[in-house]
């Protein structure tokens, strides 16, 4: 794709990003609200990474680089503790009110799928093994943010977001079992407000009823920087 066509898409893209954010705000009144008290990372599984953003994102404070946690974190909805992922690489979790959005709501259908595959492949993500768990973690990252229904497009090396300091093998196994594709298995997304992350549940204690539907803008225009957006368009 040349560079004019990839300023194109990004002029659609930032169309599309406004409206889901729209959309998603008028739904979110049909979703189900939890609170969620955060217990931190303290005691998982995991550690720090070094991820990279380009293609014009950035992080929440405008850098393109920065040390990431990888790995799940604990919380408790509505009392109850659970283990989750994040879905955006610079998620901050924190306590409050949140809204619990389904899977394939979240995500376009091809990404829900891969994740799902991945769910059901790997445990649900519940490993004790830490190299596992930031592999597990990259990947989830990686198709959150890269996918495009393409095996060549989930590269740790390339694409929109690079991350350093992962075991190869592992997400090489993770990634091929994942894009075999499976059914929601029952996952959710709990969004706060535009300074918290999406997070991931692994899974939702069965029984949590989901009062309704809404989209959620994960890439949100209060976290990227469009910097193709002042380049000239094609002749």
């Amino acid at each position: 794709m040349c560079v004019c066509e990839r300023v194109i898409m990004k002029r659609l893209y930032n169309i599309l990003a406004s409206t889901i954010v729209v959309v998603g705000a008028a739904a979110a009144v049909h979703a189900d609200s939890v609170y969620v008290d955060m217990q931190g990372t303290q005691g998982n599984p995991g550690r720090g990474v070094w991820a990279s953003l380009t293609n014009g994102l950035s992080f929440w404070d405008g850098s393109t680089k920065k040390t990431v946690w990888a790995g799940p974190r604990s919380m408790t909805v509505d009392g109850q503790l659970i283990k989750a992922y994040s879905v955006q690489v610079d998620a901050r979790a924190t306590d409050g009110w949140k809204q619990v959005f389904s899977l394939s709501d979240a995500l376009d259908i091809q990404r829900a799928q891969v994740l799902s595959g991945l769910y059901a492949s790997q445990n649900n993500g519940l490993f004790s093994s830490r190299k596992k768990v930031v592999a597990y973690q990259a990947l989830i990252w990686e198709i959150v943010y890269d996918y495009d229904g393409t095996s060549q497009s989930i590269n740790l090396h390339t694409g929109s977001l690079q991350i350093a300091g992962i075991k190869s093998n592992l997400f090489a196994s993770m990634k091929n079992t994942a894009m075999r594709g499976g059914p929601d298995a029952n996952l959710r997304v709990i969004s706060g407000d535009a300074d918290d992350g999406q997070i991931l549940v692994v899974p939702l204690p069965s029984g949590f009823g989901l009062a309704g539907v809404g989209l959620l803008g994960l890439w949100s225009t209060t976290r990227r920087r469009k910097k193709a957006l002042s380049a000239p368009m094609c002749a």
